[in-house]
């Protein structure tokens, strides 16, 4: 009843499978499928009877990939055939969202298109393609897919304690009352990491007896979880993943949803931010980075590493997933937990942090285009200067302190 299947579709849509939830006008027992529609888990909601044909159909889906499939590339020696054709639906997704999805795995973008196809009972990638170009709901939707937004609180509880023991409690016994302590979680999804990572800072804080100025910055590139990330409203299922004690201090409660306090709201900003496209924060305590890295490939994870090891001050700590690793960034970082994926930056920043543009919007090719033919080529440098730097570069802040003397 209620929220009872909320988290065993949370597990189901990690792994990329599929739910359906029953039309609530249809059950005799309404509140557990509304409440699964809630989540944002449900992928369609249906009679029980219009089940069986959706599910047969997207068992049948007969695309696939292994996990050593090259990884995806324009017309390369290597290209084939499908290969060309998921490259080409990354270059639909960019054009029409401004994400970037060339750095995932491509068995990863293989399993969120087979997943869109049976949903759609489309057996041709050639027609999916098509559907693609021509609907902007489908586009929406393989980009919802292709960004992974599910978590939960204490997910891998192990790691969270040991992140306590190691990294959390030191902090707070180093850190007088009144200072600032930072972190940075990415992606955040709909924002449990976050509020986690804030209930164990309450926590050791409350036991050292100190008081401090804690901001955490949550980032994801999808509004939607955004927004409900900060609403910080959750099903009544989460009484598995947080001991009564937590449910009692940081959460109010209704018949059928839980609400994070005020006061540890506060401390989570929440904001679009894309780990693979934008500037990194500075001068973090702590940065989690959990299950993004499993999804791209490796030029790409080596890109992220060295971006968070830049956001780090200097001894501050990163948490990844349990399956993920340094990835040949092991001389940026010092183990401190090899089971449980906890690093301390080492040394000094990364000597060569790449920041990529941003995907230009459809009308800057007009806009340079235009100086070009209304005057000469040297009167319309400064004006193709100003809109590359302005759609394509990197949001740039540059501060200049001047002390008089």
């Amino acid at each position: 009843m209620g929220a009872s299947g909320t988290a065993g579709a949370e597990a189901i849509k990690a792994a990329g499978g599929l739910c359906l939830a029953q039309d609530p006008e249809t059950a005799d027992f309404p509140g557990m499928p509304q409440r699964l529609i809630q989540s944002g888990y449900a992928d369609q909601t249906l009679r029980v009877e219009d089940m069986p044909a959706v599910l047969r159909r997207y068992a049948e889906q007969p695309l696939g990939v292994a996990e050593s499939a090259p990884q995806l590339a324009p017309h390369g020696p290597k290209a084939n055939q499908l290969e060309q054709q998921l490259w080409d639906m990354l270059q639909i997704l960019r054009a029409r969202t401004g994400r970037d999805f060339s750095p995932f795995k491509t068995a990863m973008v293989v399993r969120r298109v087979q997943r869109r196809m049976g949903l759609l009972g489309t057996t041709a990638l050639e027609s999916y393609g098509t559907r693609l170009r021509e609907s902007s709901a489908e586009v929406t939707a393989l980009a919802n897919d292709l960004m992974i937004n599910v978590t939960g609180f204490f997910r891998d509880c192990d790691a969270w304690e040991v992140l306590r023991e190691s990294v959390i409690r030191p902090l707070v016994f180093q850190r007088e009352t009144g200072e600032a302590i930072r972190a940075w979680v990415t992606p955040c999804a709909s924002g449990e990491e976050a509020y986690s990572l804030a209930m164990l800072l309450d926590e050791e804080a409350e036991r050292a007896g100190k008081a401090f100025d804690v901001k955490i910055i949550a980032t994801d590139t999808t509004d939607e979880v955004l927004a409900r990330a900060r609403a910080g409203v959750y099903p009544s299922g989460i009484e598995g993943s947080l001991s009564a004690q937590r449910l009692e201090r940081f959460f109010d409660s209704d018949e059928h949803s839980y609400r994070i306090k005020r006061k540890l709201r506060e401390q989570v900003v929440f904001a679009p931010q894309d780990v693979l496209r934008d500037p990194p924060f500075s001068r973090l305590d702590v940065v989690t980075c959990r299950n993004l890295l499993i999804y791209l490939n490796p030029e790409a994870q080596r890109r992220t590493l060295a971006l968070l090891h830049s956001a780090l001050r200097e001894g501050g700590h990163l948490l990844l997933g349990n399956a993920e690793s340094l990835a040949g960034a092991d001389a940026l970082f010092e183990v401190v937990s090899k089971r449980w994926r906890i690093f301390r930056r080492a040394g000094p920043a990364c000597p060569r942090v790449e920041l990529p543009a941003m995907a230009p919007r459809p009308e800057i090719h007009s806009r340079i285009a235009a100086p070009l033919q209304q005057g000469a080529r040297s009167s319309a440098i400064p004006s193709i200067q100003h809109t590359l730097l302005e759609e394509i570069g990197p949001p740039t802040a540059v501060i200049v302190e001047c002390c008089i003397r």
